[in-house]
C-alpha cells in the first residue's frame, strides 16, 4: 500500500474530470458562437431556447384532465390526435406540439372577424374576400382547423412535410372537417415540386404560426411563401424571436416581395394579451 501514490493518482483524476468539464463548456460556447456568427456549418445544430407554454391549460384530447379546459372556436371544440411522430427532421419532431403562436393567431383571427372595425391593419380580413387559405408548417394543424370553421366557404389546406400529412388527415376527421379542408404535403426544401401538386396552387391567405426557428430554413420558407402567393395575397405570421440574426435574415428576404405590417397589440383580444413574446405580422404580397 502506497498512500502517496494513491493521493497522487486521486489528484490527477480530479484534474482530468475538471478538464473534461471545461472542454464540455468550451465546446458548448463554440457551438453558441457559430450559431450567432456567419460561419456555415454542414449539419445545423438545433438550439431552441423554448420558454414554457403560455397557454398550458388547454386540453385537446376527448377526455380532459381536471386542470384542462376545452379549446373552442366558433362554438366548436377542437380535438387533436395525441400521436407523437418519429423522424430525424426537426419539422417532424416538432409537429406533435401545439405552439403558443398557433393559439394566438387563431384567437386573433376569431376576434377580428367578430369585431372587424377594431383594427384598420386587418380591415382586409373579410370572409367574402378570402376564397383560399393554407397553413404552412401546420404541425397538429390547430390554426388551419380553426380557419376552416371561421371561413366556412373558403378552400382550406393544412400543409406540412409528407410524414405529418396522415396525422393532419386524422385531425380533420376527428373534427368532422374532412369535407371542408384537406391535408397536403408541402416541404419547403422542395417548394417548387410540392407547390405544383397543391390544389389550389396559390392562396389569398397564408397562415404561419411559429415557423421560424432554424436559420437554414429561412430561405426555403420565403421561397415557399412567394411560390404559393400572388399579388394581393396576405400572410399572417405569428412569430417568436429565438435569434436576432435569423429574424434579420428572414425580414430582409421577405422585403423583396412583401410589405410588412405589425398587428398592434392593443387590437388583440384579452385572452391572448399576456403572450408578450409573440408578435403578429401581416405580410402583403406586392
Amino acid at each position: 500500500y502506497q498512500p502517496d501514490k494513491v493521493r497522487h493518482l486521486q489528484a490527477w483524476h480530479k484534474r482530468i474530470r475538471s478538464l473534461a468539464s471545461i472542454a464540455t463548456w468550451i465546446a458548448l460556447l463554440d457551438i453558441l458562437e457559430m450559431a450567432d456568427s456567419d460561419v456555415k456549418i454542414d449539419s445545423p445544430v438545433a438550439l431552441l431556447a423554448l420558454p414554457g407554454p403560455v397557454f398550458p391549460s388547454y386540453g385537446f384530447n376527448p377526455i380532459l384532465s381536471p386542470h384542462e379546459v376545452p379549446f373552442e372556436i366558433a362554438q366548436h371544440r377542437i380535438l387533436l390526435n395525441p400521436t407523437t411522430l418519429d423522424g430525424e427532421q426537426h419539422e417532424v419532431q416538432t409537429s406533435s406540439s401545439v405552439w403558443d403562436c398557433a393559439v394566438v393567431l387563431l384567437r386573433l383571427l376569431e376576434h377580428h372577424l367578430a369585431h372587424p372595425l377594431r383594427s384598420t391593419e386587418m380591415a382586409w380580413l373579410q370572409p367574402s374576400k378570402v376564397a383560399s387559405i393554407i397553413e404552412v408548417g401546420a404541425g397538429q394543424g390547430l390554426t388551419g382547423l380553426g380557419a376552416s370553421l371561421l371561413f366556412p366557404t373558403a378552400r382550406v389546406v393544412l400543409s406540412d412535410v409528407a410524414q405529418v400529412v396522415p396525422n393532419l388527415d386524422s385531425n380533420l376527421q376527428l373534427n368532422n372537417l374532412q369535407n371542408q379542408a384537406s391535408a397536403q404535403a408541402l416541404d419547403w426544401l422542395h417548394a417548387k415540386r410540392d407547390s405544383s401538386r397543391l390544389k389550389p396552387r396559390v392562396y389569398d391567405l397564408v397562415l404561419a404560426a411559429d415557423v421560424v426557428w432554424m436559420d437554414h430554413l429561412v430561405e426555403p420558407l420565403v421561397l415557399t411563401l412567394t411560390t404559393i402567393t400572388t399579388s394581393g395575397s396576405h400572410v399572417l405570421l405569428a412569430h417568436q424571436t429565438r435569434s436576432v440574426r435569423t429574424d434579420d435574415h428572414l425580414f430582409q428576404l421577405l422585403s423583396h416581395d412583401f410589405d410588412r405590417c405589425l398587428i398592434p397589440r392593443d387590437s388583440w383580444p384579452g385572452c391572448i394579451s399576456h403572450a408578450e413574446k409573440i408578435t403578429v405580422y401581416d405580410l402583403y404580397r406586392r
